[in-house]
């Protein structure tokens, strides 16, 4: 999987994630998400996760860097898309993130939650990160410490896993949430994509009301 293969465009096309962020940002959990990653993207330090260790919070935060990376618009770092998506685990919200209820928004991740909700999905996804990379670069050590070209290659590799699936889905969620909710920190997400926040549209909308 090459840096193009992880582009936002290519993201963004795999499903409906503007109108699923819409929806979701209306979620009490998702809600309170929101507004500790606009905590952690306006800290001068870095705020301690609440649900994930260190380490698998440090694993979360690049592999959200690789699904939306920085470019001329903010990437999921600098919009704590790392802490929105701790807080939506430490919340329990993350059972509201299941394919029955983005149905018509986004593609199936293939899994649902468990009694424990995603966490053990997310944290086996996380721990498998090491395997993957010892069995692609020998010696090469744990995947956190690999060059970003290497990571993505591992990445690669479960892109299509239910694991990898889910937490492309909070990344965008977080990414494109209404502003209002503490998301899509200066509108940076919408922007991105080309969205134009007009609420009110005045007549003629086409050709049928000329």
């Amino acid at each position: 999987m090459s840096a193009a293969d992880l582009s936002r465009r290519r993201f963004l096309a795999a499903g409906g994630v503007a109108l699923l962020a819409g929806w979701a940002s209306g979620l009490p959990t998702v809600r309170a998400a929101l507004a500790q990653a606009r905590r952690g993207a306006a800290s001068p330090s870095p705020l301690p996760f609440e649900f994930f260790t260190a380490k698998e919070g440090a694993e979360l935060a690049a592999i959200t860097a690789h699904i939306w990376p920085a470019d001329d618009f903010p990437g999921a770092l600098e919009t704590g898309i790392p802490h929105f998506i701790d807080g939506v685990f430490a919340g329990g919200g993350d059972r509201s993130f299941a394919d029955v209820n983005f149905v018509i928004y986004d593609a199936p991740i293939g899994a649902d939650p468990s009694d424990e909700g995603f966490a053990p999905l997310v944290r086996d996804g996380l721990a498998s990160l090491d395997r993957r990379s010892a069995e692609l670069f020998p010696g090469a050590g744990r995947w956190a410490g690999l060059d970003a070209e290497r990571q993505r290659r591992v990445l690669g590799t479960l892109e299509t896993t239910p694991f990898f699936l889910l937490l492309r889905r909070l990344t965008m969620v977080g990414v494109l949430a209404d502003p209002m909710y503490g998301g899509n920190t200066d509108k940076g997400g919408w922007r991105a994509i080309g969205f134009e926040d007009r609420f009110l549209w005045q007549p003629p909308f086409g050709a049928y009301d000329r």
